[in-house]
């Protein structure tokens, strides 16, 4: 009985060990009403990701949704990119699907000098029910926010009044602001590591 007591402790304490050396991280997710005044708040708790980027809020809180990206991207500085499909996030290179013909929807990308992400365009396909897509990126000087607008297809022009602002330090995002007629309805924030 006593051996059996010890064999359980040593497992404890071991399994105990080993899974605090996995950090944990946690979100604050704030709701606000038509006139910007505070009325949910829950906390989310995700394993820690090496790069906290578009893809991951995504990902994790349909935020931006149909928008898995990274803002950044050393290979592609000062380039226009026109693919079908996406750009694999993981290990920036371009990927195609095995059937990818001239009659699927195309992606743009164009990145200015320093890598950033400035422009997104999804081109429409009636045969696979996707739509018309256009998002503008512009980032501050200080390089820590960027706000992205999505653009009107039919005026071509960038609607300032619905927006998702981006918090980032290091080429990782922390923080998410989305507004709608220029007020503010959801935060994503990174509290902490846990």
């Amino acid at each position: 009985m006593k051996y059996i007591f010890i064999i359980t402790t040593v497992l404890v304490l071991t399994n105990n060990l080993f899974a605090q050396k996995k950090t944990k991280l946690n979100f604050q997710i704030s709701k606000f009403d038509v006139n910007e005044k505070f009325f949910e708040t829950k906390s989310v708790i995700i394993d820690k990701v090496d790069t906290l980027n578009l893809d991951f809020y995504c990902k994790n809180f349909n935020l931006p949704n149909k928008f898995r990206l990274k803002l950044f991207s050393s290979k592609f500085k000062n380039e226009i990119i026109t693919k079908t499909f996406n750009i694999n996030i993981e290990n920036d290179s371009i990927h195609y699907p095995k059937n990818a013909n001239q009659s699927n929807p195309y992606d743009i990308y164009k990145f200015d000098k320093k890598g950033r992400l400035t422009d997104f365009i999804r081109e429409s396909c009636f045969t696979c029910n996707w739509e018309y897509y256009k998002i503008k990126i512009i980032y501050n000087d200080n390089e820590q926010t960027a706000i992205m607008y999505k653009v009107n297809f039919l005026k071509n022009e960038t609607d300032y009044s619905d927006y998702l602002k981006i918090y980032f330090n290091k080429k990782n995002i922390f923080k998410l602001e989305k507004y709608r007629s220029k007020k503010l309805i959801e935060t994503i924030e990174l509290s902490n590591n846990i």
